[in-house]
Formats: C-alpha cells, sequence, structure tokens
C-alpha cells in the first residue's frame, strides 16, 4: 500500500490538518482505516489518536482509492485495530476464485454430458451461456451503480460534519472571544475607576494647597 498526498489544508480554527489523498493498491483489497490510520500516523509522525480516517473511496475494477482524512493537534479519536491481514485476506479471495471456478467447471462438464445423451440441439446452450454472461455484467453495473451511490452519500455526510464541527466550533470561539471581551471590559473599567480616584487625590490636594496659601497672605 502507497499513499500519495495531493493535498493538505491547515484548518486553525478547527485545530487540524485535512489531507485529500489518493490510496494505490496494485493487487491487493481496498486496505482498512486501521491500516490506513497506521501509515497516515507514521508519515505524520504523530501518535495514531490523532489521526482521524474520515472516508475511503474506492470503485470496482480500480487499483487505487480516494482518501480524506484529518490530523488533529488536541483531539483523540479511537484507535483501530486490523480485524483481518492483508495476506489472509488475498488467500481467502483466492480459494473464492477457486471454488467458482472449479464449480463453473464442474457445471460446464455436466452441461457436456446432458448434451451428449440427449437429442437437443446445442443452439440452446448457447442461448444459457449467454444469458450467464450477461447475468454478471448486469450484477457489475448494478454493483457499480451501489457503490457510486455510496460514495455521493459518503461525500454528502462528510460535507454535513464537517459543517456541523465548524458550526460547534465557531460557537465555542465566539463564547471565548466574548468572555476575553467580558474581562478587558473589567479590567478598562478597573483602570477608569482608578484613575479618577488617582484624579480626585491630586485636585483635592492641589486646592488645600491654594487654601493654604491665601490664608497665609
Amino acid at each position: 500500500m502507497k499513499i500519495e498526498i495531493k493535498e493538505i489544508k491547515e484548518n486553525p480554527l478547527m485545530k487540524r490538518k485535512e489531507i485529500f489523498g489518493i490510496i494505490e493498491h496494485d493487487g491487493m483489497p481496498t486496505p482498512s482505516k486501521a491500516a490506513v490510520q497506521k501509515y497516515l500516523a507514521k508519515e505524520q509522525k504523530v501518535p495514531e489518536k490523532y489521526v482521524d480516517v474520515r472516508k475511503i473511496f474506492s470503485a470496482v475494477g480500480r487499483v487505487d482509492a480516494k482518501l480524506i482524512a484529518y490530523v488533529w493537534k488536541e483531539r483523540e479519536v479511537p484507535v483501530l485495530e486490523e480485524k483481518q491481514k492483508p495476506e489472509e485476506a488475498e488467500k481467502e479471495k483466492s480459494k473464492e476464485e477457486l471454488e467458482k471456478k472449479k464449480e463453473g467447471e464442474s457445471g460446464e462438464k455436466q452441461t457436456e454430458v446432458k448434451g451428449e445423451n440427449s437429442e437437443t440441439k446445442p443452439e440452446p446452450k448457447k442461448e444459457e451461456s449467454k444469458k450467464k454472461e450477461e447475468k454478471p455484467k448486469e450484477k457489475e453495473k448494478e454493483a457499480e451503480k451501489s457503490l457510486k451511490d455510496d460514495i455521493k452519500e459518503g461525500i454528502k455526510e462528510v460535507a454535513e460534519e464537517i459543517v456541523k464541527e465548524t458550526k460547534e466550533e465557531i460557537k465555542e470561539v465566539a463564547e471565548e472571544t466574548k468572555e476575553e471581551v467580558e474581562k478587558l471590559k473589567k479590567n478598562v473599567e478597573k483602570e477608569i475607576e482608578s484613575a479618577e480616584k488617582e484624579i480626585e487625590k491630586k485636585v483635592e490636594k492641589k486646592i488645600k494647597e491654594d487654601i493654604k496659601k491665601k490664608q497665609k497672605k
């Protein structure tokens, strides 16, 4: 697995980096979020608890996937664990393909035996094989459409979540700013009050000095 980072956006308001990249996984299944979290933590030189893998978009037949991830400065996220190693997944995939191949071969043999013993013509067999070929294509199209719908839904969810988090952060910043303004206002009022008292003392002192001078005269 190799991750090519296309763009890193600094978001000081949210206190995070926003990473957009491409995951290359030629000949292997799409990497899990746990594997990507570990990879990015090592790449960005931060603990895994600060790496938040938001979305991995993968299309049928492609050897790469799109990635959206955040690297938080303060907020912590769960450290994900690998449910299954890539090697084990590949072995299981190979086993499934081998079993499907065997089932396909046994089905073809049974069809050939039936053709020899029966008087039916070979044309219907061709039609059946065409139908069998068409079905996987239809399933593939349905799967591709379903994946595209999932990707759109995923992008929508991420966008909504980003907007929600941004609003919350803005609210927090606004509250902090309000508190700071109130503190500053109180400090200014104290300074003004202190200055007024100092001026009153000086004026009072000056008046007393003037009265003494007049009495001496």
